[in-house]
């Protein structure tokens, strides 16, 4: 009977004595000893380039990335565009208002015994914020900030989430394509059989090779 690869074997022990480690879940899902598992992880470790079980880790880690996608990744381009639309609205009107009003700001950290956490400067008395100039304490502009989050999620909304119709099994249809383009950029091919096997065990599908190949040409 063919076993999983040692790196495998090493890292499920890892693993599996740490709940709390964020690969844990998907490595019970994945890491398990049956036919198509197996043979998928055989497949991988051909294709390793390490050394090392870094090459198990960083296929669970692409996985486990896949299987925790936001919502946004799951709307149509219509529903992403007026998402993106109303964030930077909402983004401009406030950073407008506390403009206008002189009620801008500025965060910084402070590490002291009795204020220890982020704070607005502005907050402070006078003795404090000379103590804190004096000190040279980073200071981070507020209502930048506002605008460098709005900005932030309007370009992962419209550029994240990848082109092709999805259709029934969205989640599982996402999945197979971040872990199929993701095998592309490391070994120059998809590996549909990994792909499908990975979708099939996390989503309950019925994916074969031929069904992988035909999702990443729709």
């Amino acid at each position: 009977m063919q076993k999983l690869p040692v790196d495998v074997l090493k890292v499920k022990e890892i693993l599996l004595r740490d709940p709390s480690n964020n690969l844990y879940a998907i490595a019970q899902k994945l890491v398990v000893d049956s036919p198509e598992l197996v043979g998928m992880w055989q497949t991988l470790e051909k294709k390793n380039k390490y050394n090392d079980d870094l090459w198990v880790r960083a296929f669970l880690q692409t996985a486990q990335d896949a299987t925790a996608l936001p919502p946004y990744h799951f709307k149509s381009v219509s529903d992403r565009k007026e998402i993106s639309e109303e964030i930077e609205k909402l983004a401009s009107r406030l950073v407008q208002a506390l403009r206008a009003n002189e009620l801008d700001g500025h965060i910084f950290r402070n590490d002291g015994n009795i204020f220890n956490g982020f704070y607005l400067y502005e907050d402070f008395g006078e003795s404090n914020r000379s103590r804190i100039d004096r000190d040279g304490i980073e200071k981070l502009n507020v209502t930048l900030i506002i605008e460098q989050i709005a900005n932030r999620a309007m370009q992962k909304i419209n550029n994240e989430p990848m082109q092709g119709k999805v259709g029934a099994n969205v989640r599982a249809v996402r999945f197979a394509r971040i872990v199929a383009a993701r095998n592309i950029r490391l070994y120059e091919e998809p590996l549909n059989t990994v792909v499908a096997t990975a979708t099939n065990e996390l989503f309950g599908t019925f994916y074969g090779a031929g069904d992988i190949s035909n999702l990443l040409n729709r």
